[in-house]
């Protein structure tokens, strides 16, 4: 199928009253449905969206269909909007309208992403086999000792990564992964000496790090044993599907009014919000781990979420910080980061 008619089946087929509700609480008034706007810093029900297939906010004029939502919301692409909504309408769309040559880069382009992805789904259930086995008994000790529950290991999806240099290479080469590939999406690395695969996450507990729609792109590992000589957090390396400075921990999971924060190009010291009487999830894991308000961690931002927070010295205020800013990521350097206080 062409774009052109894509777009007008992918319309046809989502709800964009469905769609929008998914990710900003609406409330019907008459014919149109409305809530504050996710895209401005505001309490009044300014953001209105009409069932006929728009949205529009009288406050800061952003306006348009569902692929500008998505587009806004999600910061993507509109061809990114076009794929991950129409995957969602279940329609196929036809790349034969445009370049043969760009259409055929596509299509190999989105052939190595669903690989890499396939791969993290490989090696989060590998991790969290790990942590269930009688190798994974130290990490299961700790986690018991720091009080993650069961319902938190289930809802963040955590592992463990054996302390062994092949496990996870092994376990993708037996499933027939291309180890290549592997190794550019962050999952192992390859020795420059030697030439073979090996693990750069070893005896650690592993996070899936998770975009706005719950997929995994990115593994954060923290060391349980603080006697070693090693960085306590480490995060994946920029690869095709994950970059540090555009991603969250957490933008998937649900946090009350909480909205996810998917907006570009801002650093902040987040601190998980611990005072409410009825914590959130993250905020419970981050008692556990002991991350503490000043850990900074490099992503995006919304500026309706907001919190109680400062920056480091040293760091640059970009406006007045947001309140009840919940999410966060294990810091990606190592334990001597002067930004790192966890």
């Amino acid at each position: 199928m062409r774009s052109s008619d894509a777009i007008a089946l992918i319309k046809q087929r989502i709800n964009i009253v469905e769609l929008i509700n998914r990710f900003v609480p609406l409330k019907q008034v008459g014919s149109r449905f409305v809530a504050p706007c996710p895209f401005h810093e505001e309490t009044k029900p300014s953001f209105s969206v009409n069932p006929d297939g728009y949205f529009y906010c009288f406050g800061c004029q952003k306006h348009g269909d569902i692929f500008d939502f998505w587009m806004e919301y999600h910061g993507v692409t509109f061809r990114e909007a076009l794929n991950q909504l129409a995957e969602m309408a279940n329609v196929t769309v036809d790349e034969t309208d445009r370049n043969p040559g760009a259409a055929r880069r596509a299509k190999e382009q989105r052939s190595r992403r669903e690989q890499l992805l396939h791969m993290y789904r490989l090696a989060q259930a590998h991790f969290q086999k790990n942590l269930f086995s009688a190798k994974g008994g130290a990490c299961r000790a700790y986690m018991k000792s720091r009080g993650i529950t069961e319902e938190l290991l289930e809802r963040f999806g955590l592992g463990w990564a054996m302390d062994d240099w092949h496990d996870l290479a092994n376990h993708l080469k037996q499933m027939g992964c291309d180890l290549k590939l592997a190794a550019e999406g962050g999952l192992i690395g390859i020795s420059s000496r030697t030439g073979q695969a090996y693990d750069p996450f070893r005896a650690r507990l592993m996070f899936p790090i998770r975009d706005t729609s719950g997929t995994t792109i990115a593994f954060g590992g923290r060391i349980i044993d603080n006697t070693k000589d090693a960085p306590k957090y480490v995060n994946t390396t920029d690869s095709p599907i994950y970059k540090k400075g555009e991603h969250l921990y957490g933008p998937d999971r649900p946090y009350g009014a909480q909205k996810p924060c998917t907006s570009r190009k801002a650093i902040w010291t987040c601190s998980p919000c611990t005072s409410s009487a009825s914590p959130t999830p993250w905020a419970a894991l981050a008692r556990r781990l002991r991350i503490s308000r000043s850990s900074v961690f490099w992503g995006t931002r919304r500026q309706s979420c907001s919190s109680t927070m400062a920056t480091t010295p040293g760091e640059r205020q970009l406006s007045p910080p947001p309140q009840n800013f919940c999410h966060a990521a294990p810091h990606a350097g190592s334990s001597s980061s002067p930004r790192e206080r966890i």
